[in-house]
């Protein structure tokens, strides 16, 4: 069962995560649209969440796998270097 988070631990998760944006790739935006419907914003089933952001399911589920792996990159390297 996923982990319950309280309203200053999803306000610190949504404030890095969108600090991660600076550090990314062009293609960030794409997967941060989809990454935040998905994990921070959820709303219905993911096929909605694909047609509310006007793209296929299969586009949407590529840019949060995609993103997924941005983040953990990204985070990866700032344990790394600090």
């Amino acid at each position: 069962m996923p982990r319950q988070l309280n309203n200053q631990s999803t306000s610190e998760l949504i404030q890095r995560f969108q600090q991660l944006q600076a550090d990314a790739s062009p293609l960030w935006g794409k997967y941060y649209r989809a990454l935040y419907r998905n994990f921070i914003k959820p709303v219905g089933s993911q096929e909605s969440m694909a047609e509310g952001l006007k793209m296929s399911f299969s586009t949407y589920r590529r840019y949060v796998k995609s993103g997924l792996e941005v983040v953990i990159d990204l985070l990866w390297k700032k344990e790394v270097v600090g």
